[in-house]
């Protein structure tokens, strides 16, 4: 038998035991999690007046089955503590608990989560599972793990979350938004979601590899993430468990395969493609540049149609010689006429000078005295405005050329940070200019295809408009020359501070020949200028041509003369419209960047990858949804788009219940399924099946409000129950699965920091931006960096101010090495897609909350905001400590003991205020000015106790 055969034979034997083993189950019914959910009636149960809802008559259901009872609710400040950390991840500010205390209303509760619903820190909160799902990071994660702009995705989740955005659009956009007819701005942002896997740059790696690790990451996270199925697990073969073969796995995989991206990243270029995502902010700045700039270029235009008669009376009393003069507005003017002392005037700026080194000789130049250079000398100029992408330039210059050799003329460059900046020089006699944010890699080269003439005087010229970006033109002797180009104009800039240099850099062979006349202008010139500094006067002709026989190319150019020199009104309108062009320009560099998707022309061939290999391509698979979840749920094109709307066909079977599954876990801290990730046959049943497909049902066919769905899951008498446990619930229910009892279970890392920050006053809740970098050791990166001045993220510098403070969502997200804080307490790396984070319990997390410089000093600002509290003794300082962090008042033991605890603190940093002060002085935050420092010391020590306390990080 041949091994093709042999395979074939295999594979028909897999495919065959995991039929058997995937859909004849009990009473040979498919796989409970492969039918799709049916709305169910009510059960029939004992004690209806302890029921809050449908949920409950579940619950109870099944508790009586167990002969357990519901507990009794909680207190008002328990519900409301719990409330709040379950949908904000904070402890409940104090108003708010008095405002709850004193509502006697009837939905008094209600009230409040609506309150919380309707709150942008719902958002904040919820979307931290989301972006574990997402592989959300900062960082690429291969290699170097150096860094991605992907921020204004993770914006976006948080936007849609607080908007309330209904899941099954959520679902299109973010897996099929760019294909969305007339696709908007935010649907192609949304695509995001499935770039954020990790990206390669190192040299050596094989494309093909990566395409194929990239599209198969795609695949296997929408697996998990709408299904909860390991479809990853079929890579190599077909399923060992599940219902899915080889064959269906690439089927899959075809969706998500024809993505116009390079595979390997090319060294220090962005990854593609990607798309400019301006804020909400930026995009209101430039709708209303854009219409100042349309409402100027209007004017403009009229002013053009009512100048003729004011054209015709300058043209009737102008001089020809009036017209010799160039431009005098230059920035940099350095005749070279006169040398003193090895410096020579500039006449653009009269307090300056430029610097010659090396022998200063002169010669007769193109107008008087020029500089004759030899290689080794050249001129520097200190305090010259950096040319920089935004800004119109132009350079001038008359050259006396001695040789063909590569030789600078003029430049302005980082002689350490890669040679960023502008150069215009000759190489091979062609005359040339470079601008480059890294020398070599990431430039724009414009070079002519003639060289200038050798031992003659000629006038060369560049000139850079910044509302053409990118264009780059050369000029030799008053004529725009042809040119060729290489590479891209560098789109993180070249501007680079330092002297200008004329004649030669630190690092390129020097000019060797005269220069004469050299200017620096700051905008584009125009035409005429140009012609006028290269010594030509064509103006001059074609006035004293009747304007009858002019053509219409040197009319034109007369009126652009008059109107560019002469015209007070246009120039007016003009410069104004220069200026809005120029902060649209300078907006435009700041407006952050997103990966997208965007399919390529054609879909790109997709095959089976036998024994998951790259390189060993089998057979030819298309487009098509797996045959065991496609009874009911219909795929209607073979497309992406094709593909989400099977998704969230209200018949399917998985997405509805994965969905209201992650909602009770993000609520119960378990779900009805306790595996997430896997609904397949390896997976833990529900323990609620007919609530599971009640919630999906519910949530599905009422238009998957994600919102509502998690109002009626805070609302239900489950969720506010007592969470206290009896000897006889904690025999028959030792993980909660019945829910006998209230919830309870650790924060996440990202409740832990924020909660903690908040109820010190610390917490920063501005909205969006880029990754925020708070306190962590400084050396930390060090241990992974590979190259720290080449390589973007290989050195960790702490954000200042109230950056540090950000809420944890906002936190710069590295891969190789996520805030340390938040990995203690379980946060993942995000390599891949996570359903469900570990829940641990270490010695290392009391370290942190002990020791951290963000506990420290959350601690400190508790303690002072205690003591600033006016007119409270110590007792009631006590009072007011516990019900900032626990939300209630301590017991009579835990005053005594706490009392005690600040008594003998006290009196030790009365001994040792040295060690007073050091405590105090941990982190940026200032210091109060009128605390004592013994007195805030002990009450920072008591406050870093209570913020140690489980109670304090646990939801309870």
């Amino acid at each position: 038998m041949s091994l093709r055969a042999k395979r074939s034979a295999w594979s028909l034997s897999m495919w065959a035991i995991v039929a058997c083993c995937a859909l004849p189950l009990e009473g040979g019914e498919p796989h409970w999690a492969y039918r799709a959910p049916e709305r169910v009636a009510l059960p029939a149960i004992r004690l209806p007046d302890k029921v809050a809802g449908p949920i409950d008559t579940f619950l109870q259901h099944e508790l009586a089955r167990h002969k357990l009872e519901p507990t009794a609710e909680a207190n008002r400040s328990t519900l409301l503590r719990r409330l709040t950390l379950t949908l904000h991840g904070l402890f409940p500010e104090l108003a708010d608990l008095a405002d709850f205390e004193r509502n006697q209303a009837p939905d008094a509760y209600e009230q409040q989560v609506d309150r919380l619903l309707a709150s942008p820190r719902y958002g904040q909160h919820m979307a931290s599972d989301w972006l574990d799902l997402a592989r959300y990071a900062d960082t690429h994660g291969y290699h170097a793990d150096t860094e991605r702009e992907q921020w204004r995705w993770r914006d976006w989740v948080i936007e849609r979350l607080n908007e309330g955005q209904p899941f099954d659009q959520f679902t299109l956009e973010q897996l099929a938004g760019d294909l969305l007819p007339d696709a908007t701005l935010m649907q192609r942002i949304a695509t995001g979601f499935l770039r954020n896997h990790m990206l390669n740059d190192e040299n050596g790696a094989i494309p093909e590899e990566f395409l194929a690790e990239y599209a198969i990451d795609r695949v296997s996270t929408v697996g998990t993430t709408w299904l909860g199925q390991t479809w990853g697990c079929a890579r190599c073969h077909d399923h060992k468990y599940d219902p899915v073969s080889q064959r269906e796995f690439y089927s899959l995989l075809a969706f998500f395969n024809s993505v116009e991206e390079p595979p390997i990243l090319a060294k220090m270029t962005t990854a593609k493609p990607r798309l400019a995502a301006p804020t909400r902010k930026q995009q209101m700045e430039l709708d209303a540049l854009n219409s100042r700039i349309a409402a100027a270029q209007m004017s403009l235009t009229r002013r053009v149609a009512e100048s003729s008669t004011d054209q015709q009376r300058w043209e009737s009393q102008v001089r020809p010689e009036d017209l010799q003069a160039p431009p005098s507005d230059a920035a940099v003017y350095l005749p070279l006429d006169t040398v003193k002392d090895n410096l020579t005037p500039d006449g653009g700026r009269s307090q300056h000078a430029a610097r010659i080194r090396g022998t200063v000789r002169t010669a007769s130049g193109q107008l008087e005295q020029a500089l004759l250079l030899d290689g080794q000398t050249s001129l520097e100029l200190a305090h010259v405005p950096a040319l920089a992408e935004g800004r119109s330039f132009t350079l001038s210059a008359w050259i006396f050329p001695t040789t063909r050799d590569a030789m600078s003329l003029a430049a302005q460059v980082d002689e350490v940070l890669y040679r960023r900046g502008w150069e215009w020089n000759l190489h091979e006699g062609k005359l040339q200019i470079c601008l480059a944010q890294r020398r070599g890699e990431e430039e724009l080269v414009v070079r002519a295809k003639q060289p200038v003439d050798l031992r003659r005087w000629q006038h060369v010229a560049a000139r850079y408009d910044s509302r053409k970006p990118g264009a780059v033109e050369l000029w030799l002797n008053g004529k725009q020359v042809e040119t060729e180009t290489t590479g891209k104009f560098p789109a993180s800039g070249f501007a680079a501070a330092g002297p200008l240099r004329i004649g030669g850099t630190e690092h390129d062979d020097g000019w060797r020949g005269m220069l004469d006349e050299v200017r620096l202008y700051g905008r584009a010139v125009s035409e005429s200028e140009l012609q006028l500094l290269s010594g030509s006067n064509p103006l001059a002709s074609l006035l004293s041509v009747k304007p009858i026989e002019r053509s219409p190319q040197e009319q034109q150019a007369v009126r652009q003369y008059y109107l560019e020199h002469h015209d007070a009104e246009y120039r007016r309108i003009n410069a104004l419209l220069h200026t809005e062009i120029a902060r649209r320009e300078l907006l435009s560099q700041q407006i952050p960047s997103v990966l997208v998707m965007q399919e390529l022309s054609e879909p790109r061939p997709t095959f089976v990858l036998l024994n998951g290999q790259y390189d060993q391509p089998g057979e030819r698979v298309q487009r098509q949804s797996p045959d065991y979840l496609s009874e009911r749920a219909k795929l209607v094109r073979q497309d992406r788009l094709g593909f989400a709307r099977w998704l969230i066909d209200p018949q399917h079977p998985l997405t509805g219940r994965v969905g209201v599954n992650r909602a009770w876990q993000q609520v119960f801290g378990n779900g009805l399924v306790t595996t997430p990730d896997d609904f397949g046959l390896r997976g833990a049943k529900p323990s609620h099946p007919a609530l599971l497909d009640w919630l999906a049902r519910e949530w599905v066919d009422r238009g998957w409000d994600t919102k509502r769905l998690h109002r009626q899951l805070v609302s239900s008498g489950a969720f506010r129950q007592q969470s206290d446990v009896s000897a006889a619930i904690e025999a028959a229910d030792p993980t909660n699965r019945l829910l006998a009892r209230g919830p309870r279970q650790r924060l996440s890392a990202e409740a832990v920091r924020d909660s903690i920050l908040g109820s010190a006053g610390l917490l920063n809740f501005a909205q969006g931006g880029p990754g925020a970098r708070p306190y962590q050791p400084g050396d930390l990166w060090k241990e992974l960096a590979l190259d720290v001045n080449e390589l973007s993220a290989q050195t960790y510098v702490p954000s200042q101010g109230a950056e540090l403070y950000r809420r944890s969502v906002y936190l710069f997200w590295k891969r190789n090495s996520p805030p340390v804080n938040l990995t203690t307490f379980d946060a993942p790396s995000r390599d891949k897609c996570t359903a469900t984070r570990s829940r641990t319990n270490t010695p290392l997390q009391a370290l942190v909350l002990l020791n951290d410089p963000t506990f420290v000093e959350a601690a400190r600002e508790l303690a002072a905001r205690v003591l600033q509290a006016k007119g409270l003794n110590a007792d009631a300082r006590v009072t007011l400590l516990l019900e900032l962090v626990l939300s209630r008042k301590p017991s009579d033991a835990e005053r005594e003991l706490l009392t005690k605890q600040l008594t003998a603190d006290f009196e030790h940093y009365t001994r040792e205020p040295a060690a007073a002060d050091q405590l105090l002085h941990v982190g940026q935050a200032h210091l109060p000015p009128n605390l004592s420092h013994p007195e805030l010391a002990a009450w920072t020590n008591l406050a870093a106790v209570v913020l140690n306390l489980d109670e304090t990080i646990t939801n309870h």
